[in-house]
């Protein structure tokens, strides 16, 4: 990702929307109360961790601009450029209530 914007921008980040721990898509059969609980959530720019918690409490932290998961330190130039990869993995002790469990969360992204 890089960022092409006409200035130089002083903060840039992501943040969590629209967050459901438990979808309405989720089955019956689904009966854990935060199933987001146990999504294991790695974010990275490059080597460097960024964000390692759950998706439960990333989107708890950082739901808004206001909270938004803040990149580079407010060292964003024009041209600069990074690389994110986020990783979403099961937690090895989500048994049976998990099963059929749906999440949901959209990411945004800002610069100003």
């Amino acid at each position: 990702m890089g960022y092409h914007g006409g200035r130089v921008t002083s903060e840039f980040g992501v943040y969590a929307t629209d967050f459901q721990t438990r979808s309405a898509r989720s089955a019956a059969f689904c009966t854990a109360s935060d199933p987001a609980g146990k999504l294991d959530l790695v974010i990275r720019n490059g080597e460097d961790v960024l964000f390692s918690g759950t998706l439960a409490e990333f989107a708890g932290l950082h739901s808004n601009p206001q909270s938004l998961l803040t990149v580079g330190g407010g060292q964003w130039k024009e041209g600069a450029s990074a690389t994110f990869t986020f990783s979403v993995t099961l937690d090895i002790s989500a048994d049976n209530p998990y099963m059929g469990c749906v999440s949901t969360a959209g990411l945004a992204w800002y610069a100003a």
